[in-house]
This record gives C-alpha cells, sequence and structure tokens, in this order.
C-alpha cells in the first residue's frame, strides 16, 4: 500500500469553497503530513480541473487510499459540522458539473446552509466558520493517518 493521498477540493475565491485547499494548506506547513497532499491555495482543484486531477491520482496512486476534503451546504443545524463517510465526494455540483465520486473516504466540511444558489450560498458562508471547519479537519485527517505510520 502507497502513502495515502488527501486530495483537497475548492477555490480560496470563494470563502465557503476555500476550505479545502485552506486544509490542504495547514496539513502541508502545519503538519508536515508524510502524504501526498494535492489542493492547496496556489494550486487548487476546481470543477475545471478535477477530472485532470483524478486520471492523474488514478495512474500514479493505484496502490494508495484516497481522502477527498470538500466543503458541502447542508441543513442549518448542520452549518459548522463535519460529515465523514466511506466513498468519494461528488465534486463540482455548485458550478453545475456532474463528476463521478472521487475518493475511498469522504471528509465535508458543512460551511453553509442549502439554498437553491449553490454559489451564493458559499459566497455567504461565515469566515470564521470555515476557518474553524479547517482547523478541525485538518487535525483530524493528520491524527488519523499519523496513526497509520
Amino acid at each position: 500500500m502507497g502513502l495515502p493521498v488527501v486530495v483537497c477540493i475548492g477555490t480560496e475565491n470563494i470563502i465557503g469553497d476555500s476550505l479545502g485547499p485552506c486544509v490542504g494548506a495547514l496539513l502541508k506547513e502545519r503538519y508536515g503530513l508524510k502524504a501526498y497532499v494535492y489542493g492547496v491555495p496556489e494550486a487548487s482543484i476546481t470543477a475545471k480541473n478535477i477530472g485532470g486531477y483524478m486520471d492523474f491520482i488514478a495512474r500514479v496512486h493505484k496502490e494508495s487510499a484516497v481522502i477527498a476534503v470538500d466543503a458541502c451546504l447542508g441543513n442549518p443545524e448542520d452549518v459548522g459540522g463535519i460529515r465523514i463517510r466511506r466513498g468519494g465526494v461528488k465534486a463540482g455540483r455548485a458550478a453545475g458539473r456532474n463528476f463521478p465520486a472521487f475518493g475511498d473516504v469522504s471528509v465535508l466540511g458543512v460551511v453553509e446552509q442549502y439554498s437553491r444558489d449553490a454559489i451564493e450560498a458559499l459566497l455567504a458562508s461565515s469566515p470564521d466558520n470555515v476557518f474553524d471547519l479547517t482547523d478541525k479537519i485538518a487535525y483530524m485527517v493528520n491524527s488519523a493517518l499519523a496513526q497509520r505510520a
């Protein structure tokens, strides 16, 4: 089994969608995680380029577990929560794209409540909530993967 791969999806151009790349940055800079981390602010993974990343990771990291980190919308009572589940993230829905699920495990931070306009909801997300979720998710992923070493 190869080193784990953490794929952090989103863009720092939209506050609610910045969760993924901010988690990626913390995993690399604060924790020095012993894993492949893709998706940081200077090289974000978005609906425009996720297909290429999916192909690359499938080709290069065949033996690796893939953890996908992304922001999501939820019920009002779920905002600020974290969802962890087996199976991949279906990224790009806010941008009107329908990609296949990506990853073996999904870690989703609920940044805002559901809305008819997902982009508007992501733009309206609380920066404090997003940064709090970023810290928690980076800590959780680092702790989980450090126990494997």
